[in-house]
């Protein structure tokens, strides 16, 4: 089993944050219950949380893309 697998079974220590998630050009954010922010790739489906130690889990990981832009538009991580 991969290391992954095991740290999405385990349901303790799991924090849901799919409905938190903010999608941007180049990852994605969001804010863990303790309140600290990440900010990690769009295809990462969990990240432990290093102040509270809990598994933060974006269950929609494989459905996220970056948004879309018009040619005139310009992203802030073009900045």
């Amino acid at each position: 089993m991969s290391e992954h697998k095991r740290i999405i079974d385990r349901t303790d220590s799991q924090v849901d944050v799919t409905d938190r998630i903010q999608c941007y050009q180049n990852g994605k954010t969001f804010e863990c219950d303790c309140g600290l922010g990440h900010g990690i790739p769009l295809e990462l489906k969990a990240t432990k949380c290093p102040r509270c130690n809990k598994t933060c889990i974006d269950r929609k990981a494989d459905e996220r893309e970056p948004p879309k832009t018009d040619e005139s538009q310009t992203t802030l991580g073009a900045w």
